[in-house]
């Protein structure tokens, strides 16, 4: 018997249970509902393209000068930190005024 299509995939989302998605003519889509068994098991057709689902990262980039070398930096801020950068010390302006998102 030929090894299935996604079988590397299937070991390691059963050894770390990490989420998955599937391609769709829309973009990546979570797997839920119709694409699990009733057992809530992955249903891995072979016709259909799966990943795992990448870590999204939310920042903003802003520049600051720094002491005291009173230096001009590039820095980036991501959204999880309760820092206010805005409002600290060195901080001259944002260079994003929307979040970016990048995935990894």
């Amino acid at each position: 018997m030929p090894r299935h299509r996604h079988a590397d995939i299937i070991i390691e989302w059963a050894e770390t249970g990490k989420e998955l998605q599937y391609r769709s003519d829309i973009g990546w889509i979570d797997i839920v509902g119709s694409h699990l068994s009733s057992s809530g098991i992955p249903l891995f057709h072979e016709n259909v393209e799966f990943r795992f689902k990448p870590e999204v990262i939310k920042y903003k980039r802003y520049i600051c000068r720094v002491s005291p070398s009173n230096k001009t930096l590039i820095r980036i801020h991501m959204i999880d930190s309760i820092a206010k950068v805005d409002s600290s010390d060195g901080f001259i302006e944002w260079i994003d005024q929307e979040w970016q998102e990048i995935e990894l």
